[in-house]
């Protein structure tokens, strides 16, 4: 639908939109040395959103959010204030939509200016898709006042389509990255358990094949799908860090003067434990470039903050094996089987992983090529790795029932 704007509005528009074309001089944001508990910035009542797979900060639209629905729903971006108010829809017409899984904020082209919204039409559960593919789209100019009074329906007819492929294989991902300095489009892939790689594109060609590169690995976290299937990415607007989220943990990878994203991909991380989030997907960072912005299924669905740690935050270690809204009491009864029904994703991931899970590449001697060293993990006794992982997998079954 049309929206009727106040010369006021538009203006303050095209001001945001001047200081994005014509930026001033970047300054990175100082980094946290610890990561606090989250807070409650504001829950999106609006009913089309109820599966947040991706999530960025506008640059053009200042206090402005994008999201979209995780598979099943058609090709669409959702937008919302900071504070969790719906601003509309945007249907991209033709646009394959597949299994969108992460979104991803950058320049539309190196060196350029103007930023584009790129959609990760990425998720491959069963590892057998040859339509993989991410979209690029100009990111809408929005009169936001005009917006809350009266939320978009729009209709987007021009975007772009890079299909690709691995180039070692046929994986799951649901983790985007663009550098907003290069303009370089990554892709983290998902496993169920062991070593997410790393992927890099080649330059980017509207509508032709491209084949990915492996750059790194390394594993996160040490329980299989809860703290090592990875669910979201994304790069702070500085360019100065970039976060990978799991279902339990945040990761914030720290670039450096080097910019060296394979090697710190493999380096150094801190983590901050989610909370309160039913099953979490999305991530991006907020106005001050290291706060960093959380989004989960539901409904409403809540938008969660976590900021700088006045203090460290101590934990109990067993306390990482229960998400906080997943405690089962040991007095109640096993729930009926007809009763551990997860979502399709959750159970299609809770499938026994096959033999060959996202290998590091191999050369023909047996030995790796050199691109992938894996990183270590905390090492536990079998038992203890395997009591960990059923209680945790059984606080799923019980929180999805």
């Amino acid at each position: 639908m049309s929206q009727h704007r106040n010369l006021a509005p538009t203006l303050s528009a095209l001001f945001a939109w001047l200081c994005v074309v014509l930026p001033g001089p970047q300054v990175k944001a100082q980094a946290c040395e610890e990561y606090g508990k989250p807070s409650l910035l504001g829950e999106l009542q609006e009913a089309q959103v109820d599966e947040s797979s991706g999530l960025v900060r506008s640059q053009l639209n200042p206090g402005v959010l994008w999201t979209h629905n995780d598979s099943g729903d058609d090709a669409r971006l959702y937008a919302f204030t900071q504070d969790a108010r719906y601003l509309g829809r945007w249907d991209l017409i033709g646009a394959p939509s597949v299994d969108w899984e992460d979104l991803a904020l950058g320049p539309c082209e190196a060196g350029a200016a103007l930023r584009c919204l790129y959609i990760g039409d990425i998720g491959n559960n069963n590892r057998n898709r040859d339509n993989l593919s991410v979209i690029r789209v100009q990111e809408p100019l929005l009169d936001v006042d005009a917006l809350l009074a009266s939320p978009a329906s729009e209709n987007i007819n021009a975007f772009e389509i890079f299909p690709f492929t691995y180039s070692d294989g046929n994986w799951d991902a649901e983790s985007l990255l663009v550098d907003p300095l290069s303009a370089e489009l990554y892709i983290i892939s998902k496993v169920q358990v062991g070593s997410s790689v790393l992927y890099r594109f080649p330059a980017l060609r509207n509508g032709e094949a491209h084949t990915l590169e492996a750059l790194a690995q390394r594993s996160f976290g040490a329980i299989p799908i809860l703290e090592q299937s990875t669910t979201g990415a994304d790069f702070s607007h500085d360019g100065a860090r970039f976060v990978v989220r799991t279902y339990a943990y945040l990761y914030v990878f720290e670039l450096g003067e080097e910019r060296d994203l394979p090697k710190v991909f493999e380096g150094e991380v801190l983590s901050a434990k989610v909370r309160n989030e039913d099953q979490g997907e999305a991530v991006c960072f907020g106005n001050d470039d290291v706060t960093l912005w959380t989004t989960s299924e539901g409904h409403p669905m809540p938008l969660q903050a976590y900021g700088c740690a006045e203090e460290p935050v101590l934990e109990p270690e067993s306390e990482e094996l229960v998400p906080d809204s997943a405690e089962p009491d040991p007095l109640e009864p096993a729930p009926d089987a007809a009763e551990l029904e997860p979502l399709d994703e959750l159970n299609a991931e809770l499938a026994p992983p096959a033999p060959d899970t996202n290998p590091a590449p191999q050369s023909s001697s047996g030995t790796s090529n050199g691109c992938c060293a894996l990183a270590r993990v905390p090492s536990r006794s079998d038992g203890a790795a395997l009591g960990s992982f059923l209680l945790v997998l059984s606080a799923l079954l019980v929180r999805r029932g």
